[in-house]
């Protein structure tokens, strides 16, 4: 049986150029090495060019950048069961794009292994060192299963917990396995295809933080109803961010104890830069039931008074306001909730004259149905949604985030309240490698 690639599906290249490495054989790790003839094997890796792409839309691919995509040394390792295994170790890489298909083809060179079959190939690219040191103590299959990158933290500033480990530019970590493989003995050159994934996911919000947002279903109104309320996006986080993750893929991902990066309902790092490197977080299912152990996004919004021409209006910066609750009846005395805003402590005190002369604390506040937004701000979250599989993170797998649509007045702190009515921020996920899931996320 002849190998044929072995292929990172859909990850680009810009070039690819010789490694130095020497290759590295560590046969059975200290147990009985595989008996049968020697044969031959060489690993092609097939490669989209940066330069064959095409538009990305719903349901599409993304080949990725070229600092995404970049191969700078490969650890293959052949498992024969019975604890019989082969690791080669830093293999070096030649390679070139052909002009006609725009592939780039990189090869090892053919090195020795022990024929046989019911072989399982596990390929690792991009491997750090203490990585390495895991495989090539690794006794057993199950030893390669439970293989996983090690806690990572957050940094001092932002959320780019990944970009000095397994999302580092030009060497992002990848694997992936095949089964079932026959190693023919002889002069044969043997080839098989491993189809090698990224371990990360990539967020990516691109809302825009110019674009105003006017609720569609507002429930509150500014006193007077001469202006109206609009919102722009200031920042964003993430909660539930998985510390940990499982090297090969796996039917669940990583848990263990405290799993979580900025757990849910905890003070989050607020940022404005779009992209985020995270871990798998394979949770399912509704958010309702969901949101507690799934990867989240959450958004800081500036509140802005909007008035005049309605196609055209002018925006005013909120400072700090209050929203009161009160009820009204009609002629059947039939209670009905209203939300008013003030922009001043004075101008609710008119209308609600059993108001104290001074801005009371939190308790006073909340005992007569008053809310403060400090400084115009308000906090909206959402699921983030796999085509496919729910409330999930998947890994190779880009997660597009934009809001689409705000209906209402978000939380005035990053913590929710226990929902009164529908969630005002909620995700569409569609498939588009990268496999990409757009999310169009309405508030």
């Amino acid at each position: 049986m002849k190998v044929k690639n072995l292929l990172l599906a859909g990850l680009a290249v810009a070039a690819m150029t010789a490694c130095s490495n020497d290759i590295d054989e560590i046969v059975d790790n200290g147990v009985q090495a595989p008996t049968g003839e020697q044969a031959t094997m060489r690993i092609n890796f097939a490669v989209p060019a940066i330069g064959d792409t095409r538009a990305v839309a719903d349901g599409g691919k993304h080949e990725g950048t070229p600092v995404e995509s970049a191969i700078t040394t490969a650890t293959i390792v052949l498992d024969y069961g019975a604890n019989k295994i082969i690791v080669k170790d830093n293999l070096s890489l030649t390679g070139a794009a052909d002009q006609t298909s725009k592939v780039i083809a990189a090869s090892t060179p053919a090195f020795e292994v022990t024929a046989g079959s019911g072989i399982t190939i596990y390929a690792f690219v991009n491997p750090s060192d203490d990585l390495r040191k895991k495989i090539n103590v690794a006794k057993s299959t199950a030893d390669f299963q439970a293989l996983h990158i090690g806690a990572q933290s957050l940094p001092q500033d932002g959320l780019d917990y990944l970009v000095s480990s397994i999302a580092k530019d030009n060497n992002f970590l990848m694997s992936g396995s095949i089964g079932g493989v026959k190693i023919d003995a002889g002069s044969i050159e043997n080839t098989e295809t491993v189809t090698v994934n990224r371990v990360s996911a990539k967020l990516d919000e691109q809302t825009s933080a110019e674009t105003p947002f006017k609720f569609s279903t507002p429930t509150v109104t500014v006193k007077g109803d001469k202006e109206w309320l609009a919102v722009k996006f200031i920042g964003h986080s993430y909660s539930n961010l998985l510390k940990d993750s499982y090297v090969l893929s796996d039917d669940n991902s990583w848990t263990g104890e405290n799993p979580y990066l900025q757990a849910y309902k905890s003070g989050y790092k607020w940022i404005t830069s779009p992209i985020t490197y995270c871990l798998e977080n394979k949770v399912g299912g509704d958010w309702n039931s969901a949101k507690e152990t799934a990867t989240n996004v959450h958004y800081k919004a500036q509140v802005y008074y909007a008035s005049g021409d309605e196609k055209n209006p002018t925006y005013t910066k909120a400072e700090t306001f209050f929203v009161k609750t009160s009820t009204s009846y009609d002629d059947q005395n039939n209670a009905t909730e209203i939300q008013t805003i003030y922009k001043n402590w004075a101008d609710m005190k008119a209308d609600f004259s059993g108001l104290s002369e001074t801005e009371g604390n939190a308790e006073y506040l909340k005992n007569n149905d008053i809310v403060k937004f400090v400084n115009g701000e308000c906090y909206y979250e959402a699921p983030i949604q796999h085509a496919t599989a729910g409330c999930s993170i998947i890994r190779n797998n880009w997660y597009k985030l934009t809001v689409t649509n705000v209906k209402d007045l978000g939380w005035p702190t990053d913590v929710p309240p226990t929902p009164k009515a529908d969630t005002k921020l909620t995700v569409k996920a569609n498939i588009e490698p990268w496999s990409i899931n757009i999310n169009n996320i309405e508030l």
